[in-house]
């Protein structure tokens, strides 16, 4: 399955953008500070460039993986091999202070930097990538706008 996450806004503390699956549109996403990452720079690079949990992660191309969370007690899918950052995950919040790194979900847009419905934008994501055959590669590609 590929996943598209296409950058619709940039702002000074958040990018937003929107979520499609197969070319379907899906969700908003809402993620830190874009600081011109992208998954061609080395990790030097991006972490001389990076503010810890305040930096979305690098434009490219991720494998998505259902996976056990450390911090959320629960499996959810997280972004393998994202360069000079760890544990990228997919999951609800409602401002770039949610997110710490990770792509926040939701229903209603962000255009001020606020994302409303994100528990039923994750919940809907969840539904919709447990359909994906069992071992069917899932990759997630974030593009700017």
């Amino acid at each position: 399955m590929d996943i598209l996450l296409q950058i619709t806004k940039k702002a000074e503390i958040y990018r937003s953008g929107k979520l499609y699956l197969n070319g379907k549109f899906l969700t908003f996403t809402l993620e830190d500070a874009d600081r011109g990452l992208n998954s061609t720079m080395t990790d030097i690079q991006i972490n001389g460039i990076k503010l810890h949990g305040k930096t979305a992660i690098p434009l490219g191309s991720y494998e998505l993986q259902w996976t056990l969370s450390p911090r959320f007690k629960k499996y959810t899918w997280q972004l393998m091999n994202v360069k000079g950052f760890a544990g990228v995950r997919v999951h609800s919040g409602n401002t770039s202070e949610h997110s710490e790194g990770c792509i926040l979900l939701g229903l209603e847009d962000s255009n001020d930097g606020f994302m409303g419905n994100s528990k039923a934008g994750v919940a809907l994501f969840e539904a919709e990538l447990k359909k994906v055959p069992k071992g069917e590669k899932i990759t997630l590609t974030i593009k700017d706008i």
